[in-house]
């Protein structure tokens, strides 16, 4: 029996390996020929190419049978898709593969990865379960085919350039789990279609031109968790099913045209967590139901026409972090509940109606970082700052006019986090710090307060950064400049209560004109614009580009700007809008241009003969185009002309227009005393802060100011020709009447007086004697009952040659009758 020696085993391993090498070799060598061969066909149609670098003839080598496939209608629909791409992936650098070829085969599921698959191997067949083509730059409609994709889970078609409307046979996915079709131009309704898709979690259809109503099937998709319609042209009211959802988390329907009460039934949505309805027309009461969304984290209602006070039962909303409603009518006192809720981070109320004041203490907010209230009225007694001082991650405070008193604490100053303070158009006195040793906030605006002491350098120098700081219209002493300039981003005007010094005279409360400053009687200005001549009259340019926090006065010191405010979702501060064309006015040099600010914008006009002005305020809202615009935009601010002399509230330029592009003037008269006019514009809170543009606030395109003309005499216009003429015939008579009535009165007249002689008649009188009242009154024994005359009045017999007539005056008097002299008496009281 022969036996295998230790030698043996050892040459027979090395046999055994050595084979094993070849089969791996072998394997190796075709797997990188075939993947070479694949990535070359992602090129630009290259043409295959030998190891040496030569061109090799024919076709590229045929993939072997054993790679699983894709069926081929699924290959056309994802061919179709890559049809629509015009361009490569903006801004790609080797992430995404791009197909240049616009093709796929049944076996490049693994080589695209723009797509995944899922393969099986007992069939060699695999199935497309995911297209991310998000950023390709795809363009024209979405094809029909895309309905072949029978287990697709995920399709990403966002940020294209797809139109027309969107393919009932997407219903066709049953598969769907996540749908995204945001930021094209897709048009028409929601088809009916997907209510079949049973697996849908995320639904995406923002930043669309889709309309219609609001599919009322959303019951009947029991997997969506995530359902966002933002930024199209919905209307009419939200259907009461939406409260079958049986999973819904997040409903953002911002930015529609949708309209109406809001359904009870939304507040049966248990599982809602996000809910953003802002930039639409519903109005009424927030429903009482909404409180019982438990789990309720966001909750964004701005800029609709909700009124009424806040629901009681919103006291139950313990989770919220966010709650937004800006721009609302919301009326009444603020809730003391919302300054209770635990987790709040970001509260706005701003552009409300409310009442009263706030809290004097706020401490139960400790995760508060945003705080934003506006117009609170204050009541009977002063009102002084709130305790805040346990916010200290605040990094965004607004105040503004709450009526606040008293000086600003110092611990409001040594928020680290603090980067935006807003505490203008307020009562507020006192000093502000002279050192700060910390991070400094950014922007500052403690505009028309009564703050007083010196303005410390580390204020003022922050403008040099940058950073926007108004102090204007308060009662400082003294300002410290760290470099002795004043920023542009630096707003001094009426800062202090006396200035000595006359090169900067406007730093004084109360300026109106310098002394070496011409008085006129008129001020024309194009508002953002150049100098330009309209109707004989010559407009002064107004091109300064800073408006952050920016006092300009003109060259010839007639006029100036105070401009306040920050875009706060814009990435670049813009003050002047520009625009061309569709203006529809031949004064297009007037309104191309407006300037703009996001909270204040005063002009004055300083050097003004005093007496009465006509003002003429000229706007267009050119902002914004609503043709082919997938939004409804507001521009919402107040006017104040000249103290309140005439006030302009919730001012919306598109709406008193008609239209975008088009003008609309107002026009008042107005009293100017002191030399002074002032025309203040002011963003209250209300109207569109994102959508359709982050530009909002106050805009203006030109001011007209000119003596109030004197009043001409009105011309009698001529009668109207024709049949209207008034008829001879009619004249004659109405003369004829006029001449009959007056003899008639003539005549009774010289019947009264011949009656009124023939009772007298026979009595005798002294001629031309008058009796006064000592002497009638003797002579007739006191107005005796015995001497009265019947029948005639009040006579009485008084001497045989002597009778006195008396009536009933206030006076006596000496009447003639021929040569018969009467006493008229009043009565014997006289």
């Amino acid at each position: 029996m022969n036996t295998l020696q230790p030698s043996h085993i050892n040459a027979h391993w090395r046999s055994t390996r050595r084979n094993m090498f070849k089969v791996l070799a072998s394997l190796l060598l075709f797997l990188v020929l075939y993947c070479r061969t694949t990535v070359e066909e992602l090129d630009s149609n290259c043409p295959q190419r030998s190891c040496n670098g030569t061109t090799a003839a024919g076709p590229p080598p045929t993939p072997p049978s054993w790679l699983p496939r894709l069926p081929q209608q699924e290959v056309d629909a994802v061919n179709t898709l890559l049809h629509l791409v015009t361009t490569s992936p903006s801004g790609q650098t080797g992430q995404k593969t791009y197909p240049p070829n616009k093709n796929i085969s049944g076996t490049h599921c693994y080589s695209r990865t723009f797509m995944e698959c899922k393969c099986k191997s007992s069939t060699n067949t695999c199935w497309v379960t995911k297209i991310d083509l998000h950023d390709y730059q795809l363009s024209g409609p979405i094809p029909k085919e895309i309905g072949n994709l029978a287990y697709l889970k995920s399709l990403d078609l966002s940020g294209q350039d797809l139109t027309g409307s969107i393919p009932p046979e997407i219903g066709n996915l049953s598969h769907l789990e996540s749908l995204d079709l945001s930021s094209n131009s897709l048009n028409g309704s929601i088809p009916n279609t997907l209510v079949k898709l049973s697996q849908l979690s995320v639904l995406n259809l923002c930043d669309n031109k889709l309309g219609g109503a609001l599919p009322k099937f959303l019951p009947e998709l029991k997997s969506l968790r995530s359902l966002y319609l933002c930024n199209n042209l919905f209307n009419e009211s939200i259907p009461p099913e939406i409260g079958g959802c049986p999973k819904l988390e997040y409903l953002s329907l911002s930015n529609n045209s949708l309209s109406g009460k809001l359904p009870d039934e939304l507040g049966h949505v248990s599982t809602l967590r996000g809910l953003y309805l802002a930039d639409n027309q519903f109005w009424g009461r927030l429903p009482e139901s909404l409180g019982s969304l438990a789990h309720l984290e966001e909750m964004s209602v701005m800029n609709n026409l909700f009124d009424d006070q806040l629901p009681q039962s919103f006291r139950y909303l313990k989770k919220l972090e966010y709650f937004n409603i800006l721009g609302n009518a919301f009326n009444k006192s603020i809730p003391g509940y919302i300054f209770e809720w635990p987790e709040l981070e970001k509260l706005i109320l701003m552009g409300n109606n409310f009442e009263g004041h706030l809290p004097n203490k706020i401490l139960g907010l400790p995760k508060m970082a945003y705080l934003a209230i506006n117009n609170l009225p204050g009541g009977k007694t002063d009102v002084s700052f709130p305790d805040i001082h346990n916010m200290v991650s605040l990094y965004f405070l607004t105040l503004r006019n709450c009526s606040l008193t008293g000086p600003i604490p110092d611990y409001i100053w040594r928020f680290t986090n603090l980067f935006y303070l807003d505490l203008s158009f307020n009562n507020l006195t006192g000093k502000i710090p002279p050192d700060l040793n910390q991070s400094q906030p950014q922007f500052v605006f403690l505009r028309s307060n009564k703050l007083n002491g010196t303005v410390p350098g580390w204020l003022t120098s922050l403008s040099n950064s940058g950073s926007y700081v108004d102090v204007s219209e308060n009662s400082f002493t003294n300002v410290n400049l760290t470099n002795g300039n004043i920023s542009s981003n630096l707003n001094l005007f009426e800062c202090r209560s006396q200035y000595s010094d006359t090169r900067s005279k406007w730093q004084q409360a109360g300026y109106h004109c310098d002394n070496d400053t011409q008085i006129y009687d008129h001020l024309y200005i194009n508002c953002g614009g150049n100098a330009t001549s309209v109707d004989g009259h010559d407009f002064e340019a107004d091109t300064q580009s800073d408006g952050g926090s920016t006092f300009f006065l003109s060259t010839n010191k007639t006029w100036a700007y105070s401009s306040m405010g920050t875009f706060l979702d814009a990435d670049e501060d813009e003050f002047i809008l520009d625009k061309t064309c569709n203006i529809s006015n031949t004064d297009v040099s007037l309104y191309s241009n407006a300037r703009i600010a996001p909270i204040s914008l005063k002009y004055y006009g300083f050097c003004l003969k005093n007496g009465s002005y006509t003002v003429q305020l000229h706007f267009a809202e050119i902002g914004w185009d609503t043709n082919g615009s997938s939004t409804i935009g507001k521009r919402v601010f107040d006017v104040d002309v000249q103290g309140g002399q005439y006030y302009l509230r919730d001012f919306d330029i598109q709406k008193e227009a008609g239209d975008v592009n088009k003008v609309i003037t107002k026009e008042y008269n107005v009293s100017v005393t002191n030399s002074r006019l002032e025309i203040h514009l002011y963003w209250t809170g209300k109207g569109s802060t994102y959508n359709p543009t982050k530009y909002y606030g106050p805009s203006i395109s030109a001011i007209s100011v000119y003596p109030v003309p004197r009043p001409e005499p009105v011309p009698v216009p001529p009668p109207p020709p024709g049949k209207n003429k008034f008829p001879r015939s009619a004249i004659a008579g109405i003369v004829g009447s006029a001449l009959v009535f007056g003899i008639l009165i003539l005549a009774l007249s010289w019947a009264l007086v011949r009656i009124r002689h023939r009772k007298l008649k026979g009595l005798e009188l002294h001629p031309g004697v008058v009796f006064d009242y000592k002497k009638l009154k003797a002579a007739t024994n006191g107005f005796a009952p015995d001497n009265k005359i019947d029948g005639v009045g009040n006579v009485y017999k008084v001497i045989p040659t002597l009778t006195a007539y008396a009536e009933k005056r206030p006076f006596f008097s000496l009447l003639r009758f021929t040569n018969i002299s009467i006493v008229l008496v009043l009565n014997d009281r006289f």
